[in-house]
């Protein structure tokens, strides 16, 4: 269903042409990752302008790869997976998260088990995800043991600097009970999205597919937090 427009250096004037009606290039580090946010929330990205109305997307790639998953562990703090960069409860970095626990490295991110819960972050691409600029795009799987709810955080952040850590902030967020599915969108660019009213356990996300069914009275959903 998702197609791609592959180019290499001695295809540059194709990256002109395409530019001039408004798509925008990834450079591209997990293209499996990139296919699946594709999929899952191919309005959005088209209304970005990193697909076209086929589905199709300029990649690009560089000679010179960086060590995402080591720039990442270093350099990203887990602060979104709390209440923000202020709360005490997240360490610096992903490095201090997976002190003690079970790391394992993988082609494009790594994998922590803690004692609660898995926690998969993976390297997707370098875009322009607001019009601002590139940005480092990376999603982060949380699942919980035993299994219940899941969530998978799509995180846009700059550049990690060479020391230091940086903050990413969530501009999509996709929780699921079993098969039911619910898709959170921040600042969603999709006119039909602007008007959904969502809980106030996700402020500034914008629900954009219905969520799972649960007993009236019960909050089994999402925890107050405020996006950083």
């Amino acid at each position: 269903m998702f197609k791609h427009i592959k180019w290499l250096l001695a295809a540059a004037p194709l990256v002109l042409i395409l530019g001039g009606c408004g798509l925008k290039s990834v450079k591209m580090v997990d293209e499996d990752a990139f296919v699946a946010m594709s999929k899952r929330m191919g309005k959005e990205l088209k209304s970005r302008s990193l697909l076209d109305a086929e589905g199709d997307y300029i990649k690009t790639f560089s000679f010179f790869s960086e060590d995402y998953p080591d720039i990442i562990l270093n350099h990203l703090s887990p602060s979104f997976l709390y209440s923000g960069p202020d709360d005490n409860r997240s360490p610096a970095t992903f490095a201090g998260l997976a002190k003690g626990n079970e790391f394992k490295r993988l082609d494009y991110g790594f994998k922590i088990k803690t004692a609660r819960e898995d926690i998969t972050v993976t390297m997707i691409g370098i875009a322009d995800w607001d019009g601002k600029g590139d940005e480092w795009l990376a999603a982060c799987k949380v699942e919980p043991r035993p299994a219940h709810r899941t969530r998978e955080y799509y995180v846009a952040f700059p550049a990690p600097p060479a020391e230091g850590q940086v903050h990413g902030r969530v501009i999509a967020l996709d929780e699921c009970f079993g098969f039911d599915c619910r898709l959170y969108i921040s600042d969603s660019k999709v006119a039909s999205n602007q008007d959904v009213q969502v809980s106030d356990s996700v402020p500034g996300l914008k629900a954009v597919t219905e969520p799972p069914k649960a007993e009236k009275g019960k909050r089994e959903g999402l925890e107050e937090r405020s996006l950083p």
